[in-house]
């Protein structure tokens, strides 16, 4: 049976490809809990991922894992990676896998960059209740301007970039669990206990060009430490990383 969300807000660190860690740690949440009444915040392609916590119940988070496996597989260089994000949220945020109600009833809110004169700046969009909106905000805040267009994505007058840029990890309240790909998160949450985390820091260089043959122990690795999180059991498994970093 399902229970209530022990925390009051979620934070997703940027991630590129780590991703596919979240969406691991996203499985067990969605099986174990009801997402209702929480603030969901994140940045980049964590932003991205965190909207599956809004998906309908019978959306199989395995066969996304496969889908993302598929797109991943023809990028051929990391100056699409950006496009490809893009590609992730034409096929997994719209009508087909985001539930209203879940839309309705959680605080949705995403880091943003926005390109100013001299720099760029932070611009968080919070209370996200409208789909389309939400589509185009995280399209902005995947857009890398080293990686491909360098003239933003526009949205209400305005030049997004990727949220890594300015807020890689989102401001959160004190009572947060929050989700890293690494141990040495910039906002300071590794120094704390409400964490969600590999067993060894990722190379960051994963992000844009994981190794392919580690995807599915990684999906597998963010299930099983959330399942450590919260039941504090061992995983059955745990994938020697360190061969491959």
């Amino acid at each position: 049976m399902k229970k209530k969300f022990p925390y009051q807000e979620i934070s997703f660190r940027a991630s590129g490809w780590m991703l596919i860690f979240y969406l691991g740690v996203i499985k067990y949440i969605k099986q174990h809990f009801y997402i209702h009444d929480i603030h969901l915040t994140g940045s980049s392609g964590g932003a991205v991922c965190m909207c599956s916590l809004l998906f309908k119940e019978f959306i199989n988070l395995d066969e996304c894992f496969k889908k993302l496996i598929n797109v991943y597989q023809t990028q051929s260089s990391i100056f699409i990676c950006s496009y490809k994000a893009h590609e992730l949220i034409d096929i997994f945020i719209n009508d087909d896998h985001i539930c209203p109600y879940l839309l309705k009833n959680n605080t949705i809110t995403v880091s943003c960059s926005e390109k100013g004169k001299l720099k760029f700046s932070t611009c968080l969009y919070y209370a996200l209740k409208n789909l389309c909106n939400l589509r185009h905000v995280l399209k902005g805040a995947t857009l890398i301007p080293y990686l491909c267009s360098f003239n933003g994505y526009s949205f209400l007058n305005m030049k997004l970039f990727d949220s890594y840029l300015t807020t890689p990890h989102p401001h959160v309240t004190t009572h947060c669990l929050k989700i890293t790909y690494t141990h040495t998160c910039v906002c300071g949450c590794n120094h704390l206990d409400d964490i969600i985390k590999p067993s060894i820091s990722l190379p960051n260089q994963w992000c844009l060009t994981p190794p392919i043959h580690i995807l599915y122990d990684l999906y597998q690795h963010g299930y099983d430490q959330a399942m450590m999180f919260f039941q504090s059991k061992p995983p059955l498994y745990i994938p020697n990383f360190n061969d491959y970093v």
